[in-house]
């Protein structure tokens, strides 16, 4: 039997972002309405100018996203009248206009106004300040957004030596910078790397003195989904638990209500991946019922609830509720990303996987090939969802008999996880399995064997000593020594497997 690998993401990845918001003075002040501005001695002058932009960022804590506009476009109109005589301020308003076009989905009308504000500081040589460090992580996380990572990079890069250079790496804007860059890492494949940066940003939060209850939750969040692509399933639910709990207030923002949503369906995600299938079910409806009061019908977070939905459902081997829900995934992402999407890829192989279990493998083999050359453009070629979607080609041809084409997809698939995921990971020993399987139907016992020597190692680590996915490869790897006349080896081998088995059934008799 081989393993299908299915994409499995625990939620939609591109939520909402870590938009930095930076004004010229902190926004210590009273926040004051529009009426009140006017009122100001001089209000068409400077002071205004910041009113206007700190009203804005206020209305926008609240989600309501068209009275921050209309506050920030006050901001600059009078800004420009006034010949911007500071352009800190200035850059901040463009800014947070960015910010707000990113709210709206509107990725390339962010990309003009973060660009025209990073032009201005680097034209005023403002490039070494926390201001610069904010501007340049929101335009990179816009290039994320649209899918160009490798232009989003360098910015990242820029967005830290500023903050360096200002010797600012300890407050909350730093810690979302790191959250952002993290969130480059993990959407493409280097979970190591996303879980070392949201680690940092969760304990520089956790140093200061008071830190608003979305930023926690959200980066605590991020934490969790990082540490679920490392096998770090309990820290993950204790992280996510804790989550929950600072968004739970029913009378928090809209967008509070949001990330609660997909914490929730985490939790689910997690849930299902640890074999706790009843908790599985009660997070997902949970997530399901705060989402029909929470999300628009357009809301890409409905993918990702519609997906969790049908893995629980494959679990319990009901592939008729698994395919609906599959499809209502692979239809809210359609509507939302569009059918270049690595969301609307991964719906696509969740179906191709119902498919190959109903026998239909031509119409298997399409789709998964449709996901992989999805993935490839859009993640990258290193990407471990691409070694996914090798490892599900690589099965169609193995049960197709083509055991050479099996074991060359195999070994493409077990190259990206080596560079991306570690020698270590349960993703990277579940590859070899599978290509221990392959080398063995095609007869090649010596490669079959050495195989299953690097899973074996893998799932000691990543799965523990008494694992089921161990035992299967103890015990075909004893029938592989047998073939290379390594009778002793085979023994030891039956030896050690027969132990794991008896541990666990003692195990099971305790807890029953």
């Amino acid at each position: 039997m081989l393993w299908y690998s299915r994409f499995g993401f625990l939620a939609i990845a591109f939520i909402c972002p870590a938009i930095l918001l930076r004004a010229a003075t902190p926004p210590s002040r009273e926040i004051l309405s529009a009426g009140t501005i006017s009122t100001l001695q001089d209000s068409s002058g400077t002071e205004a100018v910041a009113r206007w932009n700190e009203l804005g960022r206020f209305r926008q804590s609240h989600s309501d996203i068209d009275e921050a506009e209309e506050a920030f476009r006050r901001a600059l109109e009078l800004d420009q009248r006034l010949g911007a005589p500071s352009k800190i301020e200035t850059a901040v308003v463009l800014n947070n206009l960015g910010s707000i076009a990113v709210a709206r989905r509107d990725y390339a009308g962010a990309e003009k106004w973060f660009r025209q504000s990073y032009g201005l500081l680097s034209e005023r040589h403002l490039l070494e300040t926390p201001t610069a460090g904010s501007v340049l992580s929101n335009l990179a996380l816009d290039l994320q957004q649209q899918g160009r990572y490798a232009e989003a990079k360098p910015f990242y890069e820029r967005a830290f030596a500023a903050f360096r250079a200002a010797r600012q790496e300890t407050g909350l804007e730093f810690a979302k910078l790191l959250l952002n860059a993290g969130e480059l890492s993990f959407e493409t494949g280097d979970f190591r790397d996303a879980v070392e940066k949201h680690r940092r940003a969760v304990a520089i939060e956790n140093a200061l003195p008071s830190i608003p209850a979305y930023d926690h939750a959200y980066a605590l969040n991020r934490l969790a989904l990082a540490l679920g692509r490392t096998d770090g399933l309990e820290e993950a639910r204790a992280l996510l638990q804790k989550a929950n709990d600072l968004v739970a207030d029913r009378a928090a923002s809209a967008q509070s209500a949001k990330l609660r949503v997909e914490i929730v369906n985490n939790l689910s995600g997690v849930e299902r991946r640890s074999g706790h299938l009843a908790g599985a079910h009660e997070h997902a409806q949970e997530a399901l019922q705060l989402a029909s009061h929470e999300l628009a019908p357009d809301d890409a977070l409905w993918a990702g609830l519609w997906n969790n939905l049908g893995m629980i459902a494959l679990a319990e081997n009901n592939l008729r509720a698994a395919k609906d829900y599959y499809e209502k995934s692979a239809a809210a992402a359609l509507e939302v990303s569009g059918g270049g999407s690595a969301r609307y890829a991964a719906a696509l192989s969740n179906l191709a996987t119902i498919e190959a279990r109903q026998g239909h493998r031509g119409r298997a083999q399409s789709l998964w090939s449709t996901a992989l050359a999805i993935d490839e453009a859009h993640l990258g070629p290193e990407h471990p969802q691409v070694a996914s979607d090798l490892s599900n080609l690589a099965a169609e041809a193995f049960y197709a008999r083509k055991y050479h084409d099996a074991i060359g997809l195999y070994q493409r698939a077990a190259a990206i996880q080596e560079r991306s995921l570690g020698e270590q990971n349960r993703q990277m020993a579940a590859t070899w399995r599978n290509l221990a399987i392959a080398y063995y139907s095609a007869k090649q016992y010596r490669d079959a064997q050495a195989a299953y020597a690097r899973a074996i190692h893998a799932f000691e680590i990543s799965a523990g000593a008494g694992s089921l996915d161990l035992l299967d490869c103890l015990k075909r790897n004893a029938d592989v020594l047998r073939k290379l006349d390594r009778f002793a080896e085979a023994e030891q081998t039956e030896v050690r497997a027969t132990r794991i088995e008896v541990e666990n059934a003692i195990r099971a008799g305790k807890q029953s």
